[in-house]
């Protein structure tokens, strides 16, 4: 065999994940305030998840340092076009909501507004057109091919579609990180 393999445990120690979060983050501006709360809100998904949370499938939620890394590196791609702070929200909504039931939705946005949002509500506010290849869909800016989208009137928006369609124009934003459609 060629390859080695090393077993590295899972971060706990809040200093240690603080230096993870510093090093997404600082290359994005002056922001490293908010490594704290973002360092509460991992510790407090991850304890919710040993004991409330489930996914859509009712399976206990699992979140690791690469869920973590994962909404950090979202917010460093999304961030020049919509800004830190909705950039951070989209990201953590993405890596540690949307796979979640609807009560455990409940909970983990209750986590994301306290830690996150500092208690306080989002502005989403969409920013100027990135180019004229991009398509509007709610608050976000979608890259659109060279057919020009057409409205289909059969087709019921219901709030949960919303909501779905939603989670999927925040992950396509990015143009990385793959989809799995049940």
């Amino acid at each position: 065999n060629r390859f080695t393999e090393f077993y590295v445990d899972e971060l706990e120690y809040r200093q240690d994940l603080l230096t993870v979060v510093l090093q997404y983050i600082n290359p994005i501006g002056p922001y490293s305030s908010k490594a704290d709360g973002i360092v509460d809100f991992y510790l407090a998904a991850k304890k919710e998840a040993q004991v409330n949370l489930a996914d859509g499938a009712n399976h206990k939620a699992h979140y690791s340092l690469r869920t973590l890394c994962r909404a950090l590196e979202y917010t460093q791609l999304i961030t020049p076009t919509y800004g830190f702070q909705r950039a951070l929200f989209d990201g953590i909504s993405m890596s540690f909501l949307t796979q979640l039931n609807g009560p455990s939705s409940v909970i983990m946005e209750s986590l994301i507004n306290k830690f996150i949002l500092g208690g306080k509500s989002i502005q989403i506010q969409l920013p100027p057109r990135p180019g004229s290849n991009f398509g509007q869909f709610e608050n976000f800016w979608l890259e659109v091919g060279t057919e020009e989208p057409k409205e289909q009137p059969h087709y019921i928006l219901t709030p949960s579609i919303r909501k779905h369609l939603n989670n999927l124009a925040r992950i396509t934003v990015a143009k990385k990180y793959p989809v799995l459609i049940q």
